[in-house]
C-alpha cells in the first residue's frame, strides 16, 4: 500500500511540477503586455481570474496527459509491483508530451503579440501555405527569443522531473531492498531454528 502512495505521490509532483512551467509561460506573455495591462482599471482582478482560467485550463491538459500512467498505475497496483520500468517510462513519456504540449505555449506568446488571442483552430487555415508561414517566422527576430526561452524553460523542467523520478523510484527501491532483506534474515532464521540453533 505504500509503494502505492508512492507511486501516486510521483504522479501528483509530476502534476505540480507541470502547473509550475505552465504558469511561467503565462508570466512571460503578461510582462510582454504590462503595457495594455496598466490601462485596465480593475487589473489585479482581472489577472487573478486570467490565471485562474489558466491555471484550470493546464490542469485539464495535464490531466489528459497523466491518464496514461494512472491507468497504468491502477493495474500495476492490483499486483502491489512497482518495476523501475515503469517509473523511468512515465519520466521519458511525461517529459516528451509536457515539451509538445510547452512548445505550443511558447507559440502562443508572439501569436498572441501578433493576432491579440490565443492559438486556436484558426491556425489549420495556414496548413495550406507553409512557405509563407515559414517565411513569416524565419524574418521575426522575436520568434527565436521565445524560441531560446522555451529551451531553457524546458531543460529546467525535464532535468526537475528526472529529480522526481530519482527521488520516488528511490524511495520504492529503498522499500524493495529492506524486504529483500527482512525475507532474508527471515529464512535464515527459520533454518537455524529448525536445527534448534537459535542466537539471540
Amino acid at each position: 500500500m505504500k509503494r502505492t502512495s508512492l507511486f501516486y505521490g510521483y504522479i501528483v509532483s509530476i502534476y505540480i511540477v507541470a502547473l509550475l512551467f505552465f504558469g511561467l509561460f503565462r508570466g512571460v506573455l503578461l510582462f510582454n503586455h504590462t503595457e495594455q495591462i496598466a490601462e485596465v482599471s480593475n487589473k489585479a482582478s482581472m489577472i487573478l481570474q486570467a490565471f485562474w482560467m489558466g491555471f484550470r485550463f493546464d490542469t485539464v491538459i495535464s490531466c489528459y496527459i497523466l491518464l496514461t500512467p494512472i491507468v497504468l498505475g491502477f493495474f500495476f497496483s492490483l499486483f502491489q509491483y512497482f518495476p523501475k520500468a515503469l517509473f523511468k517510462g512515465i519520466f521519458i513519456f511525461t517529459c516528451i508530451v509536457f515539451s509538445i504540449a510547452m512548445l505550443v505555449c511558447a507559440a502562443n506568446i508572439p501569436y498572441f503579440n501578433v493576432f491579440f488571442k490565443n492559438i486556436n483552430a484558426s491556425i489549420w487555415n495556414w496548413i495550406d501555405e507553409p512557405a509563407f508561414v515559414t517565411e513569416m517566422i524565419l524574418k521575426e527576430s522575436s520568434f527565436f527569443i521565445y524560441l531560446i526561452v522555451y529551451l531553457i524553460i524546458n531543460f529546467l523542467f525535464c532535468f526537475l522531473l528526472y529529480k522526481v523520478y530519482k527521488y520516488f523510484w528511490g524511495k520504492v527501491f529503498s522499500m524493495r531492498k529492506y524486504r529483500r532483506l527482512n525475507a532474508c534474515f527471515m529464512c535464515c532464521y527459520s533454518i537455524k531454528f529448525k536445527r534448534g540453533k537459535v542466537f539471540l
